[in-house]
């Protein structure tokens, strides 16, 4: 998913902060199985739950990316309903992580 995302955002030149906010949101996504890994082994409820609020963050500034990049056209509709939903379900994960 975050592959797709950096993939379209280095498309255009002209898109360059579009482009470099959402990279770094792609980037912390895909940094999430090493963070979990990461929060898991210092066995610190108080340390996995800050890994997680940030990865949730992340996940939450990425859709709104893949919004504005969709309204001002850089994003096709198509590609916006399959990273968007493919964002939405990482979102769930977090979120199902957080109350367990």
């Amino acid at each position: 998913m975050w592959l797709s995302m950096y993939i379209v955002l280095q498309k255009s030149s002209e898109r360059r902060s579009l482009r470099t906010d959402g990279s770094k949101c792609a980037e912390q996504l895909s940094q999430f199985p090493r963070i979990l890994q990461k929060a898991r082994g210092r066995n610190s409820d108080n340390d996995f739950g800050r890994f997680l609020d940030i990865s949730l963050g992340a996940a939450f500034e990425l859709e709104i990316q893949l919004i504005i990049a969709n309204k001002l056209e850089f994003l096709s509709d198509e590609k916006f309903v399959e990273l968007a939903g493919n964002v939405q379900v990482e979102q769930k994960m977090i979120s199902g992580l957080q109350r367990s």
